[in-house]
C-alpha cells in the first residue's frame, strides 16, 4: 500500500469516527397508541392537530409517549389519555358529548406538554370570539388600559385634616 492509499484510510475512518462521536439532534417523537371506536378521529388527525397548534412541526427535541383510549356510554363520550415525558407520568380524563372533540382536546393537551409558548404563538379565536380591539394607527395590537390615576391627593398637595 502506497503512503497516499494509507492516509486516505486513515482520513475516512477519522471522518467515520466524528460521525460516530458527534451529538444528533434527537428525532421529534410523539409515540400516540389511539384505541378509539368506529367513527372517531385516527390517530393520524390527532398528530397532525399537534403539529399544526405547534406551528407547522414539532421540536426536535420532543420525546413523549401518549395513550387513549375512548369509550361511549348513554350518549356520553369519556378519553382516558396517559402521557410520558421526561420521565414524568400523568393521566388526565376528558368527558364531551362526541369524540371528535375529545381527540381536539387530546391534540391541545399533547401540544400545550410540548411547547406552551408555541401553542399560545399559533393560536386563533374561536369562531365567533371577538378579537382585542386595536390602538389607533396601530392595526392587530390589543388595547392596554392605561394606569388609573389616583383619586386622592398627589404627593405635592397636603392630605385633608378631620374636622
Amino acid at each position: 500500500m502506497t503512503m497516499r492509499a494509507a492516509w486516505r484510510r486513515v482520513g475516512v475512518v477519522l471522518v467515520a469516527l466524528a460521525a460516530l462521536a458527534a451529538p444528533s439532534r434527537a428525532a421529534a417523537q410523539l409515540v400516540l397508541g389511539w384505541d378509539v371506536p368506529d367513527g372517531c378521529p385516527p390517530a393520524s388527525a390527532v398528530h397532525a392537530e399537534v403539529a399544526r397548534l405547534l406551528g407547522g412541526q414539532l421540536p426536535d427535541d420532543v420525546a413523549l409517549e401518549a395513550g387513549a383510549v375512548a369509550s361511549s356510554r348513554r350518549g356520553r363520550w369519556r378519553l382516558r389519555l396517559t402521557t410520558l415525558m421526561a420521565g414524568v407520568a400523568g393521566e388526565r380524563v376528558i368527558e364531551g358529548d362526541a369524540c371528535a372533540p375529545l381527540a381536539d382536546a387530546a391534540a391541545l393537551v399533547l401540544a400545550l406538554m410540548i411547547d406552551p409558548l408555541a401553542v399560545a404563538a399559533h393560536a386563533e379565536p374561536a369562531p365567533g370570539e371577538p378579537t382585542p380591539p386595536g390602538e389607533p394607527g396601530e392595526p392587530g395590537e390589543a388595547h392596554v388600559p392605561r394606569e388609573p390615576t389616583p383619586s386622592g391627593p398627589t404627593p405635592s398637595e397636603p392630605a385633608p385634616r378631620p374636622a
